[in-house]
């Protein structure tokens, strides 16, 4: 297998991380508001990105290694690899805003989610107070009521 120079591995890696993250920025986009299904499918899909991204930074950690100790690259190649660096590093900090943004609208989905349960309990409990079978006499007077 051949062994490519550190140049190109590393811009092949940047390549790749910028077609990652336009594409989860798309799909992020592409989610509906926040419905339960959508966000449960979002959850799955999710945990398919953070492994995607756990390879990406362990892939990073052994290049960046490389990078440090290397000293064939050309100012060229160096040049063409901080332009990638610094678009993929853009593309990542608006990925992390749109997870935060989506975040937010799931943790407010979640608490609309808890009030309406909360809602339904009471509702039920009222309910099953003012069954007629524990209404033992007509003068009955529920002073809980």
């Amino acid at each position: 297998m051949p062994t490519y120079p550190l140049a190109y591995r590393i811009e092949d890696f940047l390549r790749r991380q910028i077609a990652w993250a336009d594409q989860v920025l798309t799909e992020l986009d592409a989610v509906p508001d926040a419905s339960a299904e959508s966000l449960e499918s979002l959850v799955l899909h999710q945990q398919q990105r953070q492994k995607e991204a756990r390879d990406f930074a362990r892939e990073y950690n052994g290049l960046a290694a490389e990078w440090r100790r290397d000293e064939e690259t050309t100012d060229e190649e160096r040049a063409r690899i901080r332009v990638q660096s610094e678009r993929a590093q853009g593309l990542m900090t608006t990925l992390q805003s749109r997870f935060d943004t989506v975040q937010e609208r799931a943790d407010q989905q979640a608490a609309r989610l808890r009030q309406e349960v909360n809602d339904l309990r009471r509702g039920g409990r009222s309910v099953t107070i003012y069954q007629t079978e524990l209404l033992t006499a007509p003068e009955f007077v529920d002073k809980k009521a």
